[in-house]
């Protein structure tokens, strides 16, 4: 009898702790309004090879960036990301396009500085794969 009482109040702190995390809000110890700016939305993002050329290329929208600079950063195993090119996006519409050649096993992301109030924004292209 004994036991019975100690897992129903073990499984009844359990519960009670489990509910208060789940209620709690996600991000109180976040920093919040003036203190973290949100990051510059750049989608949608389309990324493919030139026809088996071996060139590929990368185009989409910073839309809270229009006319600002947008970076390609490309990384290989055991280094740090390095700019490879930079175009500035369409004033009108933020619309950019690049072109690029890269390695096998190598991974390229689009980079946003911050501007205008909006955290720098690193977007995941993918990586070239060979087979």
């Amino acid at each position: 009898m004994r036991v019975a009482r100690i897992i129903t109040v073990l499984l009844a702190a359990f519960t009670a702790t489990m509910l208060g995390l789940t209620l709690a809000p996600a991000n109180a110890a976040a920093p919040t309004g003036a203190e973290r700016a949100t990051r510059h939305v750049v989608a949608p993002i389309e990324a493919a090879e030139i026809r088996n050329s071996g060139k590929f290329y990368v185009k989409g929208k910073a839309r809270t960036a229009k006319g600002k600079v947008v970076y390609l950063q490309s990384k290989r195993k055991g280094q740090n990301w390095r700019t490879v090119k930079k175009t500035r996006s369409s004033k009108s519409s933020g619309y950019f396009r690049m072109t690029f050649r890269g390695k096998c096993k190598t991974y390229f992301r689009i980079i946003v500085k911050k501007s205008g109030g909006y955290a720098t924004n690193r977007t995941k292209i993918g990586r070239v794969v060979c087979y």
